[in-house]
């Protein structure tokens, strides 16, 4: 299940990808801003729930 951060992520790419039509770019910044306060989710690495063995574990890899 893709992340908040994720999805706001795909929305932010598709507006910076010249192949994309004026429409789906249109969609892309409503839902942006209805949804996702303009883009401004917490990213994946400033969750604070991590596991510290995890952590460790990939900083070892």
């Amino acid at each position: 299940m893709p992340t908040d951060a994720q999805i706001a992520g795909g929305h932010k790419a598709n507006l910076n990808n010249p192949n994309t039509s004026k429409e789906s770019k249109e969609n892309s910044r409503k839902i942006l801003d209805e949804e996702f306060n303009g883009g401004d989710v917490p990213k994946a690495s400033d969750h604070k729930d991590k596991d510290p063995g995890n952590v460790v574990g990939g900083l070892k890899a």
